[in-house]
């Protein structure tokens, strides 16, 4: 393989990795409108233990986004879900 193939694979990748980096940042834009809350307010919030939240979560009973490894919660989605299963 040639330097310049190899540039012209680089740049691909570049290309990618921004263009990923793009839609990204239109998504934090879009979580940053919401109020976001972590599983301890959760379970503050929901006056439930915090390892229920987190067992609700791997079943998928509670709606919840990750984000760089961490658990997240849109207060609103929390309220559409409470009205429905209480």
């Amino acid at each position: 393989m040639t330097i310049a193939s190899e540039n012209e694979k680089l740049n691909a990748e570049i290309a990618n990795l921004q263009e990923q980096c793009r839609l990204l940042r239109e998504e934090i834009c879009k979580i940053e409108d919401d109020d976001l809350m972590d599983a301890d307010q959760v379970a503050e919030l929901l006056k439930t233990p915090v390892g229920t939240i987190y067992q609700w979560t791997h079943q998928k009973k509670i709606p919840f986004q990750k984000a760089g490894g961490k658990l997240l919660f849109s207060r609103q989605e929390l309220k559409r879900w409470r009205k429905e299963n209480v």
